[in-house]
Order: structure tokens, then C-alpha cells, then sequence
């Protein structure tokens, strides 16, 4: 409403009136609806004021100070639990020239694991499919779901490898979304909701 005018009742000047919002649709049902679904928060002036210069948009300098300060350390949903629903499911999320594989390791269990072999850190998966275990392309390295090391072919040729096994990324769900931050010290997602 605008001053107690709907707002699919106001004229644009091309004839036809204007889109309608939630409002519109709810107020004939204020008696039915929650009464904090119509609150609204507090006057923070005119939309002017909180434009963003176009050039943040196109900026080199601050597409990296966000890859740097921002995509590095927050939270960022990378699926929804339903786009892995089986055990063995993956699909490669990508932000910032990062890759992760968020795959459901157990029935109970998803992990967010860098997509990059530790021998050469070459990928290892692409896109979304299921399978049992990855294995690198190059070598033949081979990893658990979970991502643990399961095999290098000519182990005896890299006494210096410790046999670890994928990088392993923070990630938790909630509300059937899959959450990544590639921030070990972040606090938990929950202190984000």
C-alpha cells in the first residue's frame, strides 16, 4: 500500500497499472495472515542512496578484493541436499577459480573436498554425476568418498607422500542446503542464519 492506495491501483502513465507486490495480495487476508508478515522495518531514505557505482561491476580491483576478502571467508551455499540425494552423488561447485566436490559420502554425512589430486592437483570430477570413489585422470590416484586415499599405482616412486588424502573444505547444512567456506577459522554457519 502507498498511502492507503493499492498499488495495482496507480496509474504509470502507459495506461496500465503497476505490477502488484505481496501487499496487494495479503491485506484482503490480514485477519487470516500473522500479523509480523506485515511489519516493515525502519525508513533508510531514499533507494538513491544505496546504489552501487557500476564500476564496482567492472572493476578488476575490486573483483579481487572480493575473491580475496569476500569469497574466501564467508559462507556460501554451494547445493541443495536434494542434488545429492545417494550416497556416491557429487557435483563440482566452482566460485573464484576454486573447485570443490560436494559429495555425500554416507547416508548421514556430505563433504566439501578440493577438486585437485594431491600428486599433481589435477581435477578428479566434473559437473555432477555418482560414482563409488575418484580417481584422478592423470596417475590413477584413487580416493574414497570421504576422501580419504585409497590407492597410488607405483606407491613405491613417491616415498615422500604421506598419504593424505583430499583437502577436505568446511561445510555444513542446514535447512536442506549445503553450505562451503573455505575459511577454517569462520565461525559456524549457525552464528550466520
Amino acid at each position: 500500500l502507498i498511502q492507503g492506495t493499492a498499488v495495482a491501483d496507480i496509474d504509470l502513465g502507459n495506461g496500465k497499472p503497476a505490477f502488484k507486490c505481496w501487499h496487494d495480495f495479503a491485506e484482503p487476508e490480514r485477519d487470516r495472515i500473522s500479523p509480523h508478515l506485515f511489519e516493515t522495518g525502519d525508513d533508510l531514505g531514499p533507494v538513491e542512496d544505496f546504489r552501487v557505482p557500476v564500476g564496482n561491476y567492472l572493476s578488476r580491483e575490486q573483483h579481487e578484493r572480493e575473491q580475496e576478502h569476500l569469497w574466501a571467508t564467508v559462507w556460501q551455499m554451494a547445493c541443495r541436499l536434494n542434488d545429492i540425494p545417494q550416497v556416491g552423488d557429487y557435483l563440482e561447485y566452482e566460485i573464484g577459480g576454486r573447485s570443490l566436490i560436494i559429495v555425500r559420502a554416507a547416508p548421514d554425512s556430505v563433504k566439501a573436498l578440493r577438486n585437485a589430486c594431491r600428486h599433481r592437483a589435477t581435477a578428479i570430477a566434473a559437473g555432477k554425476g555418482h560414482t563409488n570413489g575418484f580417481t584422478c585422470p592423470f596417475h590413477g590416484w584413487t580416493y574414497k568418498l570421504d576422501g580419504s586415499l585409497e590407492a597410488v599405482p607405483a606407491g613405491w616412486d613417491f616415498p615422500q607422500f604421506d598419504g593424505t588424502g583430499l583437502r577436505e573444505i568446511r561445510c555444513e547444512t542446514y535447512n536442506g542446503n549445503v553450505y562451503v567456506n573455505f575459511d577454517e577459522d569462520a565461525p559456524p554457519l549457525r552464528k550466520h542464519i
